[in-house]
């Protein structure tokens, strides 16, 4: 969701909770933290519990001053800025540098995500006899997997990096046991 509104919207929040109990919490939803600076909150729906809230960074994991600050808790933050120029020109009211630009970005990566859990037990012909591999479908589990595949930016501020987390684990069964540990909570 790249939209965000000061405050909770009732029906946003409705929404978003009849979803998650119908789909028996296999969902994900992700949303832009705002665009107004460090002294605005996050806004909503990133401010809800069951929304991955995300933050624009340059394309070195620098998050941008104009992020909402969160003192609180981790927060993650990919591409939203450095938008190559051609796409600036070609769509200028999409494609803009900020907090939707870093959630459409997460979007895809999430997406990235869930298809290789998909395929990976086949890959490496291994049984997932637990299930533990659909936990990455939750908020939770996608919370778990960000953070294994982010770099950690100081200020309890993390870059999500999944291009390191593949490269640092060549082989499928590397992959298939960092994030099996890591939705194990290990």
């Amino acid at each position: 969701m790249s939209f965000g509104f000061p405050g909770t919207k009732e029906e946003i929040a409705k929404a978003i909770d009849e979803v998650r109990i119908s789909r028996k919490g296999k969902i994900i939803f992700l949303a832009s933290a705002g665009n107004f600076g460090p002294y605005q909150d996050d806004t909503f729906p990133a401010s809800h519990p069951a929304v991955i809230a995300f933050r624009a960074t340059t394309s070195l994991g620098k998050f941008l001053e104009t992020n909402p600050t969160n003192e609180n808790a981790v927060v993650f933050g990919t591409f939203g800025d450095d938008i190559p120029q051609r796409l600036r020109e070609y769509r200028s009211q999409v494609c803009q540098p900020g907090t939707s630009a870093a959630t459409a970005i997460a979007g895809g990566i999430a997406a990235m995500i869930l298809s290789y859990v998909t395929v990976l037990p086949m890959l490496v012909i291994w049984e997932d006899k637990v299930g533990l591999l659909s936990m990455s479908w939750t908020t939770e589990g996608m919370q778990k997997l960000f953070h294994r595949m982010s770099d950690d930016m100081g200020n309890r501020k993390r870059f999500l990096n999944p291009i390191k987390f593949f490269s640092d684990r060549p082989t499928d069964l590397a992959r298939y046991c960092a994030i099996y540990d890591c939705l194990q909570g290990k």
